[in-house]
């Protein structure tokens, strides 16, 4: 009996290849009018921009202008509760918030683009490392990769950013919103403090990890106890003032000179209030020695200060930063980490 040969003719093949066909053109459809219409699409999307260096895909998914808005208004909200008058003046002199877009924008275009060797890529990095110290945000800007991503709820999606300085991931989530085109887009943090504290977290904890030994030689040689401080008010001027007492681990006639830091918190979320450097007295051993810090009405955790006249709730640290011996011995602590 003669087998039967199947030809592409035969009906039963040929319906197989139509059925294929038709589920490899179902696929296609799909993944261009369902996924490549979704959030995660976009993030993944952008994940592999960041990678290769493509800023005409990045920037059609990042709406990189909002970012660097929220992430500077977040700053001055934070710093507003704290610390560089300097910083603060310049918010209400100069259109700070559109510089440091613009800045932060072209910094980030010419990173992800590996334009970096050339002078002025040099000075926008100086730049808005300065404004970022300015307002006591003091992390690396070089190493920072896009390491990945929790797919999205919603209309939000959580970007791990891994720095290779710092050794560590900060999370960051983010919200899209659908374009016309109903693709989608990065437009904002969805909470910029937390972000911010998350980046401050990791800052300080590698900063005390690279001072430790210093740390440890400094506390070897002084340290301070029972500190407080008080509204005190005269000639209609408020003040703060400090009261701590020195200990001495040796010969303090070996001590050239003590710098320390000094600052108020506030105890239910840790926000700074105050904060200013100064020098320690060394003139004598435990006995309480005092500081007063004029307040600043124009600076707006000063001036809540200045109209509550408590500290309660509040929390008063100092700090030693810096130990100089007679002999020309200076320990210091580091206030940035240094570049590997």
């Amino acid at each position: 009996m003669r087998k039967r040969v199947l030809t592409l003719w035969d009906g039963k093949v040929f319906l197989a290849l139509v059925v294929l066909m038709g589920c490899i053109l179902a696929g296609i459809a799909s993944y261009q009018h369902v996924y490549m219409k979704t959030p995660d699409y976009a993030v993944s999307q952008v994940i592999r921009a960041a990678r290769d260096g493509d800023m005409e895909t990045f920037s059609r998914h990042v709406d990189e202008g909002a970012l660097s808005g929220q992430f500077f208004d977040a700053l001055v909200s934070h710093t507003s509760d704290s610390t560089d008058e300097f910083f603060l003046l310049n918010i209400i002199r100069s259109p700070l918030r559109a510089s440091f877009i613009t800045t932060a924008d072209l910094y980030l275009n010419w990173t992800l683009a590996g334009s970096t060797d050339n002078d002025e890529y040099q000075k926008t990095a100086d730049n808005l490392q300065r404004t970022l110290k300015s307002a006591g945000l003091a992390v690396p800007l070089a190493g920072w990769h896009l390491d990945g991503a929790d797919w999205s709820h919603d209309n939000t999606v959580k970007l791990y950013l891994y720095n290779d300085r710092l050794g560590a991931t900060v999370p960051c989530t983010v919200t899209l919103e659908q374009t016309p085109s109903q693709t989608w887009m990065i437009t904002g943090l969805a909470d910029p403090e937390a972000f911010l504290n998350d980046l401050r977290d990791v800052m300080k904890k590698e900063l005390a990890a690279y001072n430790k030994p210093v740390q440890q030689k400094i506390d070897a040689i002084m340290t301070v106890r029972d500190v407080s401080s008080k509204i005190v008010t005269g000639q209609g001027r408020t003040f703060l003032r400090l009261s701590y007492t020195p200990v001495f681990r040796k010969d303090r006639n070996d001590i050239a000179s003590v710098k320390a830091v000094y600052t108020l918190r506030r105890d239910s979320d840790k926000a700074v209030l105050y904060t200013s450097p100064l020098r320690l007295s060394t003139s004598a051993e435990k006995r309480t020695h005092e500081s007063q810090f004029l307040l600043n009405p124009l600076i707006p955790s000063q001036y809540s200060l200045i109209r509550s006249q408590t500290l309660d709730g509040m929390t008063s640290e100092l700090h030693l930063t810096a130990i100089t011996l007679k002999d020309g011995t200076e320990l210091a602590l580091a206030d940035t980490l240094p570049e590997k």
